[in-house]
């Protein structure tokens, strides 16, 4: 059995030590205090199972960003956590990039909230290295049940029919748990990315006390919310919290699968059930016995669909398509839509017993906009996250820029926010970031929110892509604008536009 996962705290101020150490006296793991980063590097050194590592900014010795670098080094799996009574950009981006922080506290916290933090913290950390050893259990049994199944091939012909209907039901097992390894080296992916759910507003803290509050039962959850602001990273939370976190959940997308095939891969098929079916084919409800099952864009389910979904809700049963054989399962299920299912029930689109199904405990996820205190953490993760893949380093954001991001309505959501952070990766040079936010209706119909700056530097960039960033000649922007050739050059390095030899140089490298 392993030993229990200690928590390192290092903090120079010896009463933030003790308040740590009282939060965490009824909790099942370890705390180990210093108040030097020197002496919190030597600890680590010593080894240890450490599952978190919490540390302060500002200490005189060693900064909280140089300590969590340094310890990065030491033990790279284990989670960093900054706590800092400053509210200063650069520090955050550079505890991000150099500390390789997953999340940053600020001072003073609620010590509810901190404890959440380090619960969850902790819960996934030993969740990835459970799916380590998992991952590895799979395999050997794979290989030994390859071997049984290759000797069993060898006398198939001199058994009885009894010897057969056993070889079949070998033969199923492996396809589970070939399916199972697949879906579990993609969820232990996902555990490995730090930064999962990030944010710290109001509005996020609420969608994850809802999910915290409904992981333990097995009720039925209906995510609702627009297109990229995160259903599936909630489905991931709820089902990590669940008693059926050991196994992987399942997904699917029901908008992204023919509806002549929608059926047979919920439900499964016999061999010969249709044309083209020569195979049997384990459907996911089956897979899933015993886990969960997230059932992504449920509002695009044809009505066919809809009856027998809502059956195996109600009764947990449900026949392979091609076979009479009724079947038994034990699934949770998740399922999220960006549609307003009341309004498809009222225009006779979505069956209403199945909302009513389905809607057993609503959560309704926040609009970016409405969570816009998050956007800096969002940028400093995107930053680090896409200019690792692209080898760039990026440090610094202007903080008209960061104010830009954040009064950005952000029609798409999280997802564009990080199209747009790489976008902008790609047009900057150095370690500053040149922000170049979406063109879209939103940002024309408001004007008055712009600085004159910022006006003149749209209006130049238009200019330019009109000509393409062609400055000199008869067509060129500089006559257009009515400025010297010079001119142009001069406003267009100090407003941070780059030239045409510039961004191909940047694509290039990118």
């Amino acid at each position: 059995m392993d030993e229990p996962l200690t928590v390192l705290c290092v903090d120079d101020e010896e009463d933030i030590l003790k308040a740590l150490k009282r939060l965490f006296r009824k909790e099942s793991f370890r705390v180990v205090t210093t108040t030097s980063g020197t002496e919190g590097l030597a600890i680590l050194q010593a080894g240890g199972n450490f599952g978190l590592i919490l540390s302060d900014q500002r200490m005189p010795e060693m900064t909280g960003t140089a300590f969590l670098s340094a310890a990065a080094a030491i033990t790279p799996q284990t989670p960093r956590i900054l706590l800092t009574g400053y509210a200063d950009l650069q520090s955050t981006m550079g505890a991000v990039n150099q500390g390789g922080v997953s999340r940053i506290i600020c001072k003073p916290w609620e010590d509810h909230d901190i404890l959440l933090i380090v619960r969850d913290t902790l819960q996934s950390y030993s969740l990835t290295r459970e799916n380590r050893r998992l991952a590895a259990t799979i395999k050997e049994q794979n290989d030994e049940l390859a071997h049984w199944n290759s000797r069993l091939t060898l006398q198939v012909q001199l058994q009885t029919e009894q010897l057969q209907r056993q070889l079949d039901e070998i033969t199923r097992l492996k396809q589970n748990l070939e399916t199972e390894n697949i879906h579990l080296r993609a969820e232990v992916l996902t555990h490995m990315d730090p930064g999962m759910i990030i944010g710290a507003s109001e509005a996020l803290n609420r969608v994850l006390m809802l999910a915290e509050r409904v992981a333990p039962t097995d009720s039925t959850v209906l995510i609702q919310g627009e297109t990229g602001t995160g259903k599936e990273l909630i489905a991931n939370c709820i089902h990590r919290n669940s008693r059926r976190s050991e196994r992987v959940m399942h997904k699917i997308n029901c908008a992204a699968i023919p509806e002549n095939l929608l059926e047979s891969e919920l439900f499964g098929r016999e061999k010969g059930a249709f044309t083209g079916a020569v195979a049997q084919q384990i459907g996911h409800f089956e897979l899933a016995d015993g886990s969960t099952l997230f059932l992504d864009e449920v509002g695009e389910l044809p009505l066919i669909a809809q009856a027998k979904l809502l059956r195996v809700l109600q009764e947990g049963q449900f026949e392979r398509l091609g076979s009479p054989k009724t079947h038994q399962t034990d699934v949770r299920v998740i399922a999220a839509t960006n549609r307003d299912l009341a309004q498809e029930v009222r225009q006779g689109r979505f069956r209403e017993d199945l909302f009513y199904r389905l809607n057993v405990f609503p959560i309704k996820l926040p609009l970016l906009r409405e969570r816009s205190e998050d956007i800096p953490l969002l940028v400093c993760f995107f930053v680090r996250t896409v200019g690792e893949k692209m080898g760039r380093t990026v440090c610094k954001i202007n903080p008209r820029d960061m104010e830009a991001l954040q009064r950005y309505p952000w029609p798409g959501n999280i997802r564009e926010l990080r199209n747009c952070i790489e976008h902008s990766l790609i047009f900057s040079s150095g370690d500053t970031l040149q922000v170049i936010l979406p063109e879209g209706p939103q940002r024309r119909q408001d004007p008055l929110t712009l600085s004159l700056q910022e006006v003149e530097q749209q209006h130049i960039t238009a200019v330019l892509g009109g000509t393409n960033w062609r400055v000199h000649g008869e067509k060129g922007a500089a006559r257009i604008l009515g400025l010297n050739p010079n001119t142009l050059f001069f406003r267009m390095k100090k407003l941070g536009i780059p030239l045409l030899s510039e961004q191909r140089q940047q694509t290039r490298e990118s």
